[in-house]
């Protein structure tokens, strides 16, 4: 999808990747990466950086200019379910690999998606970043604050895409942070899960495109 926005646009764009790593706090690693961008910036965050984004809007809403949650959920984990979610965390961090084999790859792609052995082992190739980073990210991810009391204040032109068959972040969801966002538009890709970037890279493109060509108007 990279390659699709920085080439066949009616304008240049630099395309700058931010990883989610050097925090076990969304707040820490908003922090790092808002030391780190533009001035300002349109934003872009897939699932946990989807999280990251939403905070990193709140905290720097003159700086971003436009935000794009992609197949997301900023709603907080309810306090009495975090310690199962740490202990299951915990025993997943010995196999990790495994772990997503087993049990995450079937949540995270649509059911025609199930046999692209392609997608599989690209998935598999990001989870093997060993035991540290998948239970820092996991510690993210449940402690998360609540970003849905914040949408309502972010007006910046705003995109909410996500697969229709994504089971993790369902479409139920996508349309309340759709509906909380003054300015959002809500896109549900078929035949796509969780993976949507992955599954269907060119639609969410297309999506994408659209966005950044609102945000455009709004400048020139």
């Amino acid at each position: 999808m990279r390659a699709a926005l920085e080439s066949g646009q009616s304008r240049p764009r630099e395309v700058i990747c931010m990883p989610l790593a050097g925090g076990r706090a969304v707040g820490d690693v908003a922090s790092r990466i808002l030391a780190q961008a533009p001035t300002q910036f349109a934003l872009l965050g897939f699932s946990l950086g989807g999280i990251v984004a939403s905070h990193i809007a709140a905290l720097a809403p003159s700086r971003v200019m436009g935000l794009a949650l992609v197949d997301a959920n900023v709603a907080a984990i309810e306090a009495s379910e975090r310690p199962a979610r740490r202990d299951a965390a915990r025993q997943a961090a010995g196999d990790v690999v495994g772990y997503v084999s087993k049990v995450l790859w079937p949540q995270y792609v649509a059911r025609t998606a199930l046999g692209d052995e392609a997608i599989r082992r690209l998935v598999l190739d990001m989870a093997s970043g060993g035991a540290a980073d998948f239970l820092a990210q996991i510690d993210m991810a449940i402690d998360r604050p609540d970003g849905f009391r914040c949408l309502r204040h972010m007006d910046m032109p705003a995109l909410v895409v996500a697969g229709e068959d994504d089971a993790l972040c369902p479409p139920g969801l996508q349309r309340e942070m759709a509906a909380a966002l003054p300015d959002a538009a809500l896109a549900l890709i078929k035949d796509a899960g969780h993976f949507a970037l992955l599954e269907k890279p060119e639609a969410v493109a297309a999506q994408v495109a659209k966005w950044l060509s609102r945000i455009d108007a709004l400048v020139l």
